[in-house]
Formats: C-alpha cells, sequence, structure tokens
C-alpha cells in the first residue's frame, strides 16, 4: 500500500487538526493519491523536540507523514479494539442479563416451591404436634386406666384367695353332705326295704299299705259289676271313700286315669253319693268313679279300672309272724288302731 502513495513537501502552519485533515478536493494536490482512511475525532497533539540544534528547521515532510499515519492506524486499532471490547461486552452482559434473569425467575419458583414446601411441612409439623398431644393425653389415660387395673387386680387377687379359701371350706362341706347324703340314701333304702318287706307282711303282692288299708289299682279295664266281683275274689271290696279320708283323696288325686268305687248314689233332688255304705252299691244304672281324686257318676257298663280295699284288723296281727318289726296296739285316746315300729 505504501508504494501506491505519492508525498510531497508539506508546510506545517498553526492550524487546527480539522482544517488540516478536512480539506475541499480544489487544494489536494492533484498528483497524489492517500488511502482512505475513516475521519476519527482525535485531538491535535503538538510535538515538541527538546533537542535545541532542531528548533527552527523544519521536518522532512515524508518523515512526519509517515508518523502520522502510524499513530492513526494505532488509534484506528485501538478503537477497533474499544468497540471489540465494547461489542463484547454488551454481548456478555446481554449473557449475564439473561441469565441473571434465568436465576431469577429460577429463584422465584425455587423461593415459591421452598414455600410452599416450608408451609407443608409446617402444617405436617402442627398435625405432628397435635397427634403429639394427643398421644400423650392418651398414655396419661392409659397410665391411670393401667393403675386402676393394678388396684383391681390387687382387690381381685384378694378376692380370689378369699374366694379360695371359701371354695376349700364349700369343698369339705361338700364332701361331709356326699356322706351325710349316702348315709341318709343308705338309710333310706333300708328303710324302703323295711316298709317293703311291712307291706309284703301286713299286704299281698302288687298291694299298697295306706294307713289302716292295703289298696289295690288294677291295671285292667272292667264294667262296675265285674270290678265289684274281682275284689270279692280277692277277699276285699271296692274303695268306699270317707269323709274323712283327705290324706287318701289327695293321695288318689296323684293317680291318673278314671277308677270305680263303691260309694253309693241317692237321688235327692239331684244325683249325690253316700259316704256311710259299707258295702259297695249303685244306684240304678249309675255308679261312682274317681279321676284325679274327683268323684263322678257313670253307667255301670262302661269300663274302667277299679281299685279294691282291705281293711287291717288285729286279728291279722296276731297271725303275722312275731318277728316283724312292727306292731299294731288300740289307741285309748281315740279307740283306732295304731301302727308303730318295734
Amino acid at each position: 500500500m505504501n508504494e501506491a502513495v505519492t508525498y510531497a513537501d508539506l508546510q506545517f502552519v498553526n492550524s487546527s487538526l480539522k482544517e488540516s485533515v478536512f480539506k475541499s478536493d480544489e487544494e489536494e494536490d492533484p498528483g497524489a493519491t492517500y488511502e482512505n482512511v475513516k475521519s476519527l475525532n482525535v485531538p491535535v497533539m503538538k510535538v515538541e523536540t527538546s533537542a535545541p540544534d532542531n528548533r527552527g528547521r523544519a521536518q522532512p515532510p515524508g518523515g512526519l507523514q509517515k508518523q502520522e499515519y502510524k499513530f492513526l492506524l494505532l488509534l484506528l486499532l485501538l478503537c477497533l479494539g474499544s468497540f471489540s471490547a465494547l461489542v463484547g461486552i454488551v454481548i456478555k452482559y446481554l449473557q449475564v442479563s439473561r441469565e441473571l434473569e434465568e436465576l431469577s425467575t429460577s429463584h422465584m419458583e425455587l423461593n415459591s416451591s421452598l414455600s410452599w414446601e416450608i408451609q407443608s411441612k409446617e402444617e405436617k409439623l402442627t398435625l405432628t404436634h397435635m397427634r403429639l398431644s394427643n398421644l400423650q393425653t392418651e398414655f396419661k389415660q392409659l397410665v391411670q386406666e393401667l393403675k386402676n387395673l393394678n388396684r383391681s387386680l390387687q382387690f381381685c387377687n384378694g378376692t380370689q384367695k378369699d374366694t379360695r379359701e371359701n371354695l376349700l371350706r364349700i369343698q369339705e362341706l361338700y364332701h361331709k353332705t356326699m356322706e351325710e347324703k349316702e348315709k341318709t340314701e343308705k338309710n333310706l333304702k333300708e328303710t324302703e326295704m323295711q316298709l317293703q318287706n311291712a307291706n309284703m307282711a301286713y299286704c299281698p303282692s302288687q298291694w299298697i299299705r295306706f294307713g289302716m288299708r292295703c289298696l289295690f289299682f288294677s291295671e285292667k279295664k272292667e264294667n262296675w259289676e265285674t270290678s265289684k266281683l274281682n275284689c270279692q275274689k280277692e277277699m276285699s271290696t271296692l274303695l268306699i271313700l270317707r269323709d274323712n279320708d283327705n290324706e287318701l283323696q289327695e293321695f288318689l288325686s296323684s293317680k291318673e286315669g278314671d277308677y270305680w268305687v263303691g260309694n253309693e248314689i241317692v237321688w235327692n233332688n239331684r244325683f249325690t253319693w253316700k259316704n256311710s255304705n259299707e258295702f259297695p252299691e249303685c244306684w240304678g244304672d249309675n255308679c261312682v268313679k274317681i279321676s284325679s281324686g274327683r268323684q263322678q257318676y257313670v253307667k255301670k257298663y262302661l269300663n274302667n279300672r277299679w281299685i279294691c280295699e282291705k281293711k287291717l284288723v288285729l286279728l291279722d296281727v296276731a297271725k303275722s309272724d312275731s318277728s316283724l318289726k312292727y306292731r299294731f296296739y288300740l289307741s285309748g285316746e281315740n279307740g283306732k288302731y295304731q301302727c308303730q315300729k318295734q
């Protein structure tokens, strides 16, 4: 580039840089060509030489032009470097601004998330405190219940001890009672055997002794006349109930079924039965039967069970075995026979 430039002698005058740099096309030397350089507003620097021998002497025009060119080139490079640095700074500023904005957005999001999480944690912590408080209350209640249970257990232990002692006493009483029961049952069996032997001694087989009578309850059913004959065959009669036979009537009320008896029926404006006849009688076709202790009159040809009776007399006792444990005697108070165990 330097080879294409033609330089000329320059006269330095005291003028501003603006006037020396920007001249019109008419004033320029037509034989000189210059490189297009972008004009810059730079301050004019005055160069003073300190050498005394150069004062008043003009510098060579070629060397000054070259120094000015280098100076301008240096300024251009500095401007380009500054511009590049400025552009880099602006770009870096924009990048940093964008990153800062992103960081701010991220920080806000993180802050919001942390706030929500902290709020959630605080709520959970509050619930945990409430639950802990409830658990502490329940724990106190459980401790109190445990104390009550311990007191109840101690009371139950004391009660159990007393119960065991009472149980031991009850068991002892039970064993004694069972022994007494066995003895009583044994005595009862012996008494029943004695009564059975007494019945067999005073009453025939299958007959029952009731007071001063031996009673027979049939299992068959016959009419009244046949029942009467059956009793006569056994040297007995049909049972005749008396007014004072309350115990016998109560005993007969426990017997189920209908039985012929020998009470006589009379007509006195209505049918009634006599309690004073000595022998079994009927009034016409109407005879008396007993049902669950109650006397009723029915037709004599109907079939029912019957009851025979034998009266015990002192004559029978005289003929009995002297080894019996029972004896009869005549009571002087009421004039009746009494049976007594020997």
